[in-house]
């Protein structure tokens, strides 16, 4: 199962540092899983990771999003899904990773599951489905950073293959901490999820490259 292979994510904040510490060189260290999407690093986390891991792809596990928002409205607010929009940017991604497939595709927390409903999120996980069907896709998920309300229902649906939850030892100042009740949530997520044998990614472990911001 891919879920037991030695990981870590390189995510934005390692790339601000370029792509020639995000080769072969990291794979040679036992490094498996590659976190990334669309909206990374204003577009060029695709590009960067997909050059520099071509060589190694297939020994790789490599996890991007389809971003989701209304530019017509302030808080991104979704009211119809396009589900076009959805099967361009599969392609987009695949395109800028320079592969044949993608491991896992999630759709992300923010831009996405925070601006949709739980039935919006659903039909495009439909739309995911078809790309799997296609053999595009091998995994299918979604990120939270909160709103684990959503997450829930969404774990709860047996939608999907596995889920992105933020769960870090360190978070970014004290405005970014959880409250009770948001982390008996959270808490409540990463249990149905595991009674659901679904795959479990931690997101913003290391407080969202706070440490790597700082070096």
């Amino acid at each position: 199962m891919w879920r037991r292979r030695p990981a870590a994510e390189v995510g934005r904040s390692a790339l601000h540092r370029g792509p020639r510490k995000t080769g072969p060189a990291r794979v040679d260290r036992r490094i498996r899983y590659f976190d990334t999407a669309i909206s990374h690093t204003y577009a060029d986390s695709q590009t960067i990771i997909g050059k520099a891991l071509r060589e190694v792809r297939d020994d790789i596990f490599i996890t991007t999003k389809v971003d989701f928002w209304n530019l017509a409205r302030p808080d991104g607010r979704i009211e119809k899904v396009d589900r076009k929009e959805a099967a361009r940017q599969v392609d987009m991604n695949l395109s800028g990773l320079q592969s044949d497939h993608l491991d896992a595709l999630l759709i992300h927390g923010t831009p996405g599951v925070e601006q949709m409903p739980v039935g919006q999120c659903l039909e495009v996980r439909e739309e995911l489905g078809r790309a799997r069907d296609q053999g595009k896709v091998r995994f299918i998920g979604f990120s939270a950073h909160h709103y684990f309300d959503k997450a829930l229902a969404l774990i709860s649906s047996g939608a999907f293959d596995l889920c992105m939850l933020t769960c870090g030892y360190l978070p970014r100042g004290q405005s970014r901490l959880l409250s009770p009740g948001t982390t008996e949530l959270r808490n409540a997520c990463l249990a149905e999820a595991h009674e659901l044998t679904m795959g479990l990614v931690a997101l913003k472990v290391l407080g969202a490259g706070m440490l790597g911001a700082s070096s």
